[in-house]
Formats: structure tokens, C-alpha cells, sequence
């Protein structure tokens, strides 16, 4: 059993001259991006701070469980009352850590975000028929 052959596919390319432009002034070259603000590494070194917050309060967090785990086994009164203390004392020591990696978190990022360069503003530029009007920013 042999298959047809396929019917042969062809395929056209118009081309069209299009009119040249010619300036009679060079084009500058296109300036290098301008550096970034101090917002740049003052938002990474937030966000840095930040996970060593979260690195040291998972360490309280760590040391506030085996606390209270002593604190069970512990018989005497004084010995309770110490690991209570110890437990309670660590774990508060997690949360204010917790809550300044948040606060560096959401620092960080805000400011990594809306971070902004010296760039944008009115444009306009002729086209065909006309031209173009715009306004270009970054947030």
C-alpha cells in the first residue's frame, strides 16, 4: 500500500521597498543606565537582616521547646520555677524576633519595589501620519 504524494506547497514573499530616512545629525549613542538609588542596598541589606531574624528566633524558638521539655522532668520547686522562666523568657525572645524580620521584610521589599531611577518622563517621537505623545515611569 503506497500513500499519494502530498500536493506541493508553495509559498510567496512580497518585498516593499520602503522610503529611506536620512538625518543629516549622527545619533548619539544611548546613555548607560544610571546606577541605582541608595534604596537598592539599603532594601537587600533589610531583606539580610531579615533572615538572620528569622534564623536567630527560630534558635530561641528552639531553646524556649527544650526549656519547657526540662521543665517537665524538673521535681523540685525551684528547678520548675527556673525552666518555666527560661521557656517563657526564650520564647518571647522568638517572637520579638520574629516580628523584627517581618518588619525588615516588608521594609526591604517596599523599598526594593519602589525603588526608582532618574529615568522617564514626556516622550514624543514622529510617526506616519502624525506622531506619538507618551509618558514613561517605572514604580
Amino acid at each position: 500500500m503506497s500513500r499519494p504524494n502530498p500536493a506541493p506547497l508553495l509559498v510567496s514573499l512580497v518585498f516593499a521597498a520602503a522610503p529611506a530616512v536620512v538625518s543629516a545629525e549622527p545619533v548619539p549613542p544611548a546613555a548607560p543606565p544610571p546606577p541605582h538609588t541608595a534604596a537598592w542596598p539599603v532594601g537587600w541589606s533589610a531583606l539580610g537582616g531579615a533572615v538572620v531574624s528569622l534564623g536567630v528566633g527560630v534558635a530561641f524558638g528552639l531553646r524556649s521547646l527544650e526549656a519547657e521539655a526540662d521543665h517537665k522532668t524538673v521535681t523540685t520547686g525551684a528547678g520548675k520555677r527556673r525552666t518555666a522562666e527560661d521557656a517563657r523568657g526564650a520564647a518571647n525572645d522568638a517572637n520579638v524576633c520574629f516580628a523584627v524580620a517581618g518588619a525588615l521584610a516588608a521594609t526591604g521589599a517596599t523599598l526594593l519595589v519602589i525603588e526608582t531611577r532618574p529615568e522617564g518622563g514626556p516622550t514624543a517621537a514622529p510617526a506616519p501620519g502624525g506622531g506619538v505623545v507618551g509618558w514613561s515611569g517605572r514604580f
